[in-house]
């Protein structure tokens, strides 16, 4: 009996909406806000209807946190631009493909008449299709990191989260007395929203016993 091959999951199909839209003169702080109550890695610039950047995890880590006006800065000063799109009818193969071969986490999607649905980032496609989707499209090799970070639990969370933006890694394991856990860029914008960038680093996630496999950072 022949297998009938599966339909092609489609962008349009796993994009975050709605998006999540601030004006580019909102301050950096109020849109981290935003981001950390939608649960949302990035938050897109409008201008008189049209789409002008974006601001992600990714940019926020690279901030100067030692500048007390750094969260006060309009969105404008530190968002990225243009925004990258890609087709809602286009595959996840597609998109993946962009990601790795264009250096950036997030792409804006858009319909047959270019209006803005929807956002989809690399974690998006992972979640959707599995890391090994991902990995299978990259060298194995390429794909594997020998520069693990390490820190201590009294670590400053300001900087653990320096440290990410310098290495471009996407986490650091944080050694607590014998136990081990994960300080990923997804609690990032938490500790800056709640003000803690001078208190140890949050308790992290325990490491599970499954392999973790570190794709590093591929930029906003």
């Amino acid at each position: 009996m022949t297998e009938i091959a599966a339909e092609p999951i489609l962008v349009g199909h796993i994009a975050q909406a709605p998006i999540l839209e601030c004006a580019p003169d909102l301050g950096v702080g109020g849109a981290v806000a935003r981001m950390c109550e939608a649960r949302r890695g990035s938050i897109v610039a409008v201008r008189d209807g049209c789409c002008v950047g974006i601001l992600t995890v990714d940019d926020v880590i690279r901030l100067n946190f030692d500048d007390a006006h750094v969260l006060t800065q309009p969105v404008a000063a530190v968002m990225s631009s243009p925004v990258k799109t890609i087709r809602q009818d286009a595959t996840l193969r597609e998109a993946a493909m962009r990601f790795r071969q264009e250096g950036f986490r997030h792409l804006l999607v858009t319909d047959a008449a270019d209006n803005r649905i929807g956002i989809v980032s690399q974690t998006d496609v992972i979640n959707s299709q599995g890391v090994e989707f991902f990995v299978h499209l990259r060298d194995v090799r390429s794909a594997m990191r020998d520069d693990l970070l390490v820190m201590p639990a009294s670590a400053r969370a300001g900087d653990v989260i320096r440290l990410l933006g310098e290495c471009k890694q996407d986490a650091v394991v944080v050694a607590d007395d014998g136990r081990h856990g994960v300080f990923t860029t997804t609690d990032v914008l938490a500790v800056i929203n709640d003000g803690a960038l001078d208190r140890p680093v949050p308790c992290p996630r325990p490491v599970g016993r499954k392999r973790h496999a570190s794709l590093g950072r591929q930029g906003a």
